[in-house]
């Protein structure tokens, strides 16, 4: 059960890792600017 788990988490967590590093590419500028004004 837990062996299943594991196995899947790292199938989806570098999935997600691709996913979210293309989406941060994309839209570095708009996520830059919504970085500093949530640090205020």
């Amino acid at each position: 059960m837990l062996d299943s788990l594991i196995k899947s988490l790292f199938i989806v967590v570098p999935m997600l890792l691709s996913m979210e590093v293309s989406y941060l590419e994309s839209s570095k500028g708009r996520l830059h600017y919504y970085g500093q004004g949530s640090m205020q």
